[in-house]
């Protein structure tokens, strides 16, 4: 995907209101650009109506300044090198994966905005880790469209020149498999339990773990359930 400000930025003219205590000179004077173009976007869809305030303003002025510093602390705190694969490294793959199909399929700018805060706000848990600084890069990467002028000057304290320029960033398809998923337990239909289990698990290993969950077992009332029904990664149902 090919980072087109064009359409961004002309989405963002129309929504402005024309106020001139509101419209787009006093935003940016008074929170800059890229805080003024954030929250328009952060509003809802682009496609609909939408109703401005002052404190939603402030709000994503907060962000940018929260971004600036988790940023700032990065660079300060985390060694060099590529990154390790964690949970960290997931999570940056899986904010790529859905900014990408959320901005580039389906237009939705305001989701994508939600996914970049989610990943920072991840990353400022672990600012020194061996995958904050791809996390930060990532971060800075994929808001860099809507807030092109704090992109670019982050991107430089990240030891990087030139963003604008740069490929959009790609998921690595096997770091967007989960390593645990929550699978729901069921009897006749009805939520009993839930459970945290590795995404690699067998089905006979969820079975016999749902199985002896205490809340499933009350259900069964010591008998064999008539049937069971596995969808794998989300849920057991036994029928009694």
């Amino acid at each position: 995907m090919r980072r087109a400000l064009f359409p961004i930025v002309v989405i963002t003219l129309l929504a402005c209101s024309h106020d001139a205590a509101t419209g787009p000179d006093a935003v940016i004077e008074r929170y800059g650009a890229d805080s003024g173009r954030l929250c328009i976007l952060f509003l809802g869809p682009a496609d609909q109506d939408m109703e401005w305030t002052e404190e939603a303003a402030e709000g994503m002025s907060r962000f940018v300044r929260r971004l600036w510093r988790v940023v700032s602390e990065v660079v300060e705190n985390a060694p060099d090198g590529e990154p390790e694969g964690g949970v960290l490294a997931r999570k940056a793959h899986a904010t790529i994966a859905k900014v990408t199909d959320d901005v580039g399929r389906r237009f939705a700018f305001n989701t994508g905005i939600s996914a970049v805060m989610e990943l920072v706000n991840e990353l400022s848990r672990d600012t020194g880790g061996r995958d904050a600084r791809f996390a930060a890069e990532t971060a800075v990467s994929l808001i860099q469209p809507y807030a092109p002028h704090v992109a670019e000057e982050l991107w430089q304290q990240l030891g990087r020149e030139r963003l604008w320029e740069q490929p959009w960033p790609v998921a690595d398809p096997a770091l967007l498999e989960r390593e645990t998923v929550e699978v729901v337990l069921q009897v006749n239909g009805k939520l009993r339990d839930r459970l945290q289990v590795p995404a690699s698990i067998s089905e006979e290993e969820l079975v016999a773990l749902a199985r002896e969950s205490e809340r499933v077992r009350a259900h069964l009332n010591g008998g064999e359930p008539r049937k069971t029904i596995v969808v794998p990664g989300k849920l057991v149902n036994f029928v009694v």
